[in-house]
């Protein structure tokens, strides 16, 4: 509870203009999602569509709504994709093969919690 308290007293005395702004909250998601999916970011930034390529994309996205919260055309913006059509696709997916793969659900569970580490350590919190 100590330490709890401690956080939030933190975030509660941090000043607006300390916290990162969306663009760099949205890179280091997108970095800690293409780390832990072993993608080059060559590769994932291309325009190749396989399963290899789409996944970590996908899994991307779906960091960028749950962790930041974001709206779909921000997380569209984010990914360089036309519009918010593709993301709407993109969490389709997520949710749709998280429950049914295995193999996917792990890849998403270490890709989540490397990005939710990577967020709390540049907002200063602890992981």
């Amino acid at each position: 509870a100590a330490a709890l308290e401690a956080i939030a007293a933190r975030i509660d005395g941090a000043p607006i203009t300390r916290l990162p702004n969306a663009d760099t909250r949205c890179a280091v998601v997108i970095e800690a999602v293409m780390h832990a999916c072993h993608i080059d970011p060559t590769v994932f930034w291309s325009r190749v569509r396989t399963d290899e390529v789409t996944v970590p994309r996908h899994i991307a996205a779906h960091a960028l709504h749950c962790l930041l919260g974001l709206h779909l055309k921000s997380i569209a913006r984010a990914l360089h994709w036309g519009h918010h059509g593709s993301v709407i696709h993109a969490l389709r997916q997520v949710r749709n093969r998280r429950d049914v793969d295995p193999v996917f659900a792990e890849k998403l569970s270490l890709a989540m919690t490397a990005a939710h580490a990577a967020v709390a350590q540049m907002e200063g919190l602890s992981a």
